[in-house]
């Protein structure tokens, strides 16, 4: 299973998040798969 973590980046409380398997979401994105609020 792989999950996100979400990650405050700053005081104003600014997040990401990671994701806990990076193979698997790597291939998932070169996939086509992105979320909406990808980078």
């Amino acid at each position: 299973d792989s999950y996100l973590d979400e990650v405050i980046v700053d005081d104003a409380g600014g997040r990401m998040f990671v994701c806990s398997d990076t193979d698997y979401c790597e291939t998932r994105q070169a996939a086509g798969y992105r979320g909406k609020d990808a980078a």
